[in-house]
């Protein structure tokens, strides 16, 4: 996934094969869905007895092997002997995931209200549209499992209509030197996958296994040697942070903008709601701490941008930074800590939707996109919520476009 360039041939060819899939999805959904779970049988059932066999004939990770070929195998005889039940239970789960969204669709809304803020109606209303659909999935799961591949079928097409788009630009190079990189809307894979990317990475960042090709991810792609690596996004991977979902800020310069809840006494709803702190911490200390303290490890893309874009993307930082309160940690806190190693200042966000940090909504991702997009490289999700691991999908996509303005991708870690 990491090495293989986005050629304008491959752009073109995932956007027929997606609008394909997804009109079969739209009209065909019973036909569609029963297509698919032949195929997940017979695809577990051949990966489960070839992992039973690694298992038995080779010695390294024999536990392993036979773990992940049992549970595949056991997967395969549920859909070949309770399709029904499986198709149901896809329905029920993603109808909890439904709930969940709807929840904080209404809490969203709550806090706009509370810090006086528009888009109230719209979110309360987008709230109740979803929570009745994950009613209708719990009420009528079979039924709610065609509406699902009518849906997937929806995402398929928008997804590969842009796929074509962004094929026939690179083949045009209508967008070299990133002038014309801008997406009005960017529809993202989903958020039940995005969401696990932060841990998938950091276990084969840890895997001596993968060593050799961990190491080619490190790497510079420009036709412009010239090219200066000017803002930096970087991705934050460990199994503490964010729940093993990761974390993500930006470097402009020698300067690193992070936001979250650094407040721990303003932390409500088990920390998913609080105050939105925006922190300024020197770029090469912030790393060293990040790695040695921390022990994170850290995955970055640079961005070349031109005197212009970086002119904006400093007065969207100072626009957030406008009536904010300078705020310093307890000295039994551990961001005191933080802030002597990296010379950092705390600043609490007074006014706007992120004063209050929604750890879904107005999170992390959301207000490094803010600061991106004042580039001209921004993520439009439509689903609502937006995590590391979409934006990691995102910015990796756009690295291995030929005439992309995310130039670099750098790995940072403390271990050998």
């Amino acid at each position: 996934m990491l090495r293989k360039a986005y050629t304008p041939a491959r752009l073109l060819a995932e956007g027929v094969l997606l609008i394909a899939a997804g009109i079969l999805l739209f009209f065909r959904p019973a036909s569609s869905l029963e297509l698919a779970l032949l195929l997940a049988r017979w695809i577990l059932l051949l990966s489960g007895l070839l992992a039973l066999l690694d298992g038995l004939f080779h010695l390294r990770e024999k536990g392993a092997s036979l773990t992940k070929g049992l549970l595949m195998l056991l997967c395969a005889g549920a859909l070949f002997f309770l399709p029904k039940t499986l198709a149901g239970s896809i329905s029920l789960i993603y109808g909890l995931w439904t709930a969940v969204n709807a929840l904080f669709k209404l809490i969203y809304a709550v806090q706009l209200r509370r810090d006086r803020q528009r888009g109230v109606a719209l979110n309360a209303v987008e709230g109740a549209v979803l929570l009745l659909f994950a009613v209708l999935l719990f009420m009528q799961p079979l039924i709610g499992a065609l509406s699902l591949a009518v849906l997937l079928g929806i995402h398929c097409v928008v997804y590969g209509l842009f796929a074509l788009g962004d094929g026939v630009r690179e083949l045009l190079s209508l967008d070299v030197k990133g002038r014309r990189i801008r997406q009005r809307i960017r529809i993202s894979p989903p958020i039940l996958l995005t969401a696990l990317i932060p841990q998938w990475l950091l276990r084969m960042l840890s895997d001596p296994d993968e060593a050799e090709e961990t190491a080619r991810w490190t790497r510079r792609v420009t036709g412009n040697e010239n090219a200066t690596r000017d803002l930096e996004v970087f991705f934050h991977l460990s199994k503490d942070t964010a729940m093993g979902m990761g974390h993500v800020d930006i470097a402009l310069g020698d300067i690193v903008y992070a936001y979250g809840c650094y407040d721990a006494s303003s932390n409500r709803l088990f920390g998913l709601i609080s105050d939105g702190v925006l922190v300024m911490a020197e770029r090469e200390k912030y790393i060293a701490y990040c790695l040695r303290h921390e022990k994170k490890k850290l995955i970055s893309f640079g961005i070349t941008l031109t005197e212009e874009q970086r002119g904006r993307v400093q007065k969207a930082a100072e626009d957030f930074l406008e009536g904010s309160q300078p705020w310093q940690p307890p000295t039994d806190d551990p961001q005191a800590l933080f802030a002597r190693e990296t010379n950092a200042t705390f600043h609490k966000l007074r006014k706007g939707p992120f004063q209050t940090y929604n750890a879904l909504k107005t999170n992390c991702v959301a207000l490094a996109d803010i600061l991106c997009g004042a580039s001209g490289l921004d993520l439009m999700n439509l689903q609502g919520i937006v995590t590391p691991g979409t934006y990691y999908v995102f910015l990796d996509r756009q690295f291995r476009r030929p005439n992309s303005i995310v130039i670099s991708r750098t790995v940072y870690r403390d271990d050998p």
